[in-house]
């Protein structure tokens, strides 16, 4: 936001200010002063890189340089201003300092490319399309996957708009980037249908997050990842329950599923017919609570097989409304 820039640019007139007042003959402070003064520009230029970035630490550099030069050509200076035994000792304290923090600036930058270059080969790589957008909506970067999802052409890539995508699915998330942004920055997830040439569509999650480029530059990455395949699975899943649930509402037998402390977790329809009994009012009571404790202390045994993971089967008399039934019950334990 502002407050860093404005902190970094304090930095930067620190490194001015410091220049000036060492080598100009506005300034000329005492000799004990001298070399603190022209050796805590270096201090705040490395605290500049590690901030701003190398940039930013680089401009304080050649600003702080300049001022040196200019300063030494005019006999203005720590360099200039002593005998020469004293002043050849400042100059190589001086450039050892510089010499540290160049070193320091090196090691970032080496850091930096480094992370780009992993960056990159991830970009890339990605199975989720990845694309990054200015803040006036011209596409930055776009991966490979992106390219696929948008049906843009390899050629293409960062001289078009949003806008300009085929089909319209540029607009779609233009659309959408600007709801996101009216709630801040908050990375937000969700799923978009994207046409396609041949005319179907893809349905893809999108997320997005904004961050400050080392240029200062505002973009926005949007991650677009193909949901179809999941949503398409869901839906038989979906359609399978469905057709299971059916298929056990309308058994004429009764079925049902227990937890390990013999609650009902499901019951299907014929327990209606059967007993008289609604099956929602049986989810969470227990085999006790419905049959009555008789009932349960007679298949005790075969319950507690049932608990240990066997399947069991065995036959008994069942009283019903409708009289007493003989009925063959089969325990499968989930494995």
């Amino acid at each position: 936001g502002s407050q860093p820039g404005i902190t970094n640019l304090l930095l930067v007139q620190v490194v001015v200010v410091c220049g000036l007042l060492g080598f100009t003959p506005w300034g000329l402070p005492t000799p004990s002063l001298m070399f603190p003064l022209i050796a805590l520009p270096l201090f705040v230029i490395a605290l500049l890189a590690l901030r701003a970035g190398i940039m930013a630490a680089s401009f304080a550099v050649l600003l702080l340089s300049m001022t040196a030069a200019w300063g030494t050509a005019r006999g203005v200076g720590p360099f200039a201003g002593q005998d020469t035994n004293a002043g050849l000792l400042s100059l190589w304290s001086y450039l050892t300092a510089q010499a540290c923090t160049t070193v320091l600036l090196c090691g970032l930058t080496a850091e930096l490319l480094a992370s780009r270059r992993q960056q990159t080969a991830f970009f890339r790589r990605a199975h989720e399309g990845i694309l990054e957008v200015t803040s006036e909506g011209w596409i930055e970067a776009i991966n490979p996957a992106a390219q696929s999802l948008l049906n843009v052409r390899p050629e293409q890539s960062g001289v078009l708009s949003l806008d300009e995508l085929p089909l319209g699915n540029g607009l779609k998330l233009q659309e959408w980037l600007r709801g996101s942004h009216v709630g801040g920055r908050t990375s937000s997830v969700e799923d978009m249908r994207l046409l396609q040439p041949d005319g179907s569509s893809l349905v893809v999650e999108v997320q997005h997050a904004i961050h400050v480029d080392a240029r200062g530059r505002e973009l926005t990455q949007l991650v677009l990842r193909d949901v179809t395949k999941r949503l398409d699975t869901q839906e038989r899943l979906m359609a399978s329950e469905e057709r299971l649930r059916a298929i056990t509402d309308n058994a004429p037998i009764l079925i049902a599923e227990f937890d390990r402390e013999l609650r009902f977790c499901f019951a299907n329809k014929a327990y209606k017919q059967w007993l008289e009994i609604e099956p929602e009012t049986l989810l969470g009571r227990t085999l006790l609570e419905v049959f009555g404790p008789e009932v349960v202390q007679g298949v005790q045994t075969k319950l507690d097989s049932a608990l240990e993971g066997k399947p069991v089967s065995y036959e008994r008399r069942l009283s019903t409304p409708m009289g007493d039934r003989w009925v063959k019950v089969s325990l499968a334990p989930k494995r």
